[in-house]
């Protein structure tokens, strides 16, 4: 979820709708599909969807060639846009466009990204005032609590209806308790 969330620059989700194999008291369904709507700029929404276990996931998208697989076995993600669909491996490995013919043949418009150091190496060297942080708080913490909603989504077992603007989860007070946790200790709140 990480990619598509930075790439497109996304935000809060103003909804998240859940499907699964239902709801257990022990743990999270055995597979789930959850889908996101994040409001863009210019009036748009844009559709995210995270899939787990089996049960759901994409299809496989008319682009991509026979006997090619689709993501790596750890996962991956699809980007599907009006002109063209990026396909990467799980944590955004090798992203491509789909067929690889137009990869080929958008190969020099596309921009180039310099090697950079590993997650955890940028960490160290962030600390070391070496590097930038890509994961710093303030994206981290951003992009964490959209996926809360699709957990909350998941434990509730029912889809939710978000103000993006307040970042408040609308109309259903046992996932708002959720969101929320429990309140600070003294001496801890903001």
């Amino acid at each position: 979820m990480d990619a598509p969330y930075y790439i497109l620059g996304l935000d809060c989700p103003s909804s998240v709708k859940i499907r699964s194999t239902g709801l257990s008291k022990l743990s999270f369904p055995e597979s789930s599909e959850i889908s996101y709507r994040f409001p863009v700029s210019g009036g748009k929404d844009v559709s995210l969807k995270w899939y787990t276990g089996s049960a759901f996931g994409p299809k496989r998208p008319a682009q991509l060639e026979e006997g090619r697989q689709l993501g790596s076995n750890g996962g991956g993600s699809l980007i599907i846009g009006t002109k063209a669909t990026v396909m990467m491996n799980s944590h955004a490995g090798s992203p491509r466009i789909i067929p690889e013919s137009m990869n080929k043949d958008l190969a020099a418009e596309l921009p180039r990204v310099e090697k950079r150091s590993n997650h955890f190496t940028n960490w160290i060297l962030s600390c070391k005032d070496e590097e930038t942080a890509r994961s710093h708080f303030g994206y981290s913490a951003r992009l964490t609590e959209a996926m809360h909603y699709g957990n909350i989504a998941q434990h509730v077992n029912r889809d939710l209806k978000i103000d993006p603007v307040k970042r408040k989860i609308l109309r259903d007070s046992e996932a708002t308790r959720l969101i929320s946790g429990p309140a600070p200790r003294k001496g801890w709140k903001i």
